[in-house]
């Protein structure tokens, strides 16, 4: 990735990649983080109807607005749900 003007601006990014939290920084917090695919639905019908399955999101630690097919399987997502 190229950025202008990086090189006269290093110093900042530096500074704030150091500022800035690493994932997994928060121990087990971040165990139950729902994690959320930026470019993904984020409002309307489809968001909706994505958010439904968002606890399984957070137990596989999959985004829960993606788009793609996360779930292998549906027996144990189905004992996830039974022991909710």
């Amino acid at each position: 990735m190229f950025f202008p003007g990086a090189r006269r601006k290093r110093r900042r990014w530096l500074a704030l990649r150091d500022q800035t939290p690493s994932r997994g920084a928060a121990g087990e917090a971040d165990a139950g983080a729902l994690l959320t695919k930026y470019t993904g639905p984020l409002r309307g019908r489809l968001a909706m109807g994505l958010a439904c399955g968002a606890h399984l999101s957070v137990h596989r630690r999959a985004l829960w607005n993606d788009l793609t097919d996360v779930y292998a399987d549906y027996r144990a997502d189905t004992r996830i749900l039974r022991e909710a």
